[in-house]
């Protein structure tokens, strides 16, 4: 029997307009085309979308839209669902969350496609740990990514991040370094030892849900949540989004 392959993307829904659809359509596309060599079609995307959000009256949540790539051929039947959400609180934004880490390579970390063993283990060890995300460690027990997000530490008013041929691109991860990028901030992509952390001084998650989230602990290693480099970003990360929500035709 054929094993079912589940293409996917979660967007984050903010006064009944998808944050970044776009980039979601794009993203799904390319890990269709990596195992099918066939595009999905983004007009279908779109009102696959827009059904769901009308159709829930919904204004403000997370939807999943997913594509089963059946015999490695997509049928561009779309399912969406309104999927339960946890955004950060004003407390965890200020004063930082808890992660862990936990050795685990995604294989071709470039597709999105849902693995269902793996998240049931990394949710049992966030809730029985009591943290709010897990960050993954490879082989060689360097930081990839989190289990939801994407990873950056900072030290000196530069960004560092993973390699990218290690991580899955997301999508608010594109923005940050656009904004780092534009703003003056060095990014360098490059393996981090879970044995050289305490040289950064911060470090924070980002993801559709989390958009940038302060970490406050990595194991039992602190972070500063006060850097004014995440700071600003942050700040700069909100205003990006109310410019694009302001301009979205949809």
């Amino acid at each position: 029997m054929n094993e079912e392959l589940l293409a996917y993307e979660v967007l984050r829904i903010i006064n009944s307009k998808p944050l970044f659809w776009e980039d979601h359509y794009l993203r799904m596309n390319k890990t269709v085309f990596n195992i099918c060599g066939q595009n999905v079609d983004q007009n279908l995307f779109k009102i696959a979308l827009k059904q769901k959000i009308q159709s829930e009256h919904l204004v403000n949540g997370n939807l999943k839209i997913v594509l089963n790539i059946f015999n490695k051929q997509p049928d561009e039947n779309f399912e969406v669902f309104v999927i339960p959400h946890r955004y950060p609180t004003e407390e965890e934004y200020r004063f930082g969350v808890k992660t862990l880490c936990f050795n685990y390579e995604r294989e071709n970390p470039e597709n999105k496609i849902w693995k269902q063993d793996i998240r049931e283990v990394v949710d049992s060890l966030i809730k029985e740990k009591n943290v709010y995300e897990v960050l993954y460690l490879d082989r060689n027990n360097c930081f990839t990514e989190g289990s939801r997000s994407n990873l950056f530490f900072i030290n000196d008013h530069k960004l560092y991040s993973a390699p990218e041929n290690k991580i899955l691109h997301g999508v608010t991860r594109k923005y940050i370094i656009k904004i780092a990028y534009t703003t003056g901030i060095e990014v360098i992509h490059e393996d981090i030892p879970l044995s050289e952390i305490s040289k950064f001084d911060s470090a924070f998650i980002s993801g559709t849900s989390p958009k940038i989230l302060p970490l406050s602990f990595i194991n039992d290693i602190e972070f500063n949540v006060e850097n004014a480099t995440l700071r600003k970003l942050m700040e700069d990360f909100e205003l990006f989004i109310e410019s694009y929500l302001k301009n979205l035709v949809f």
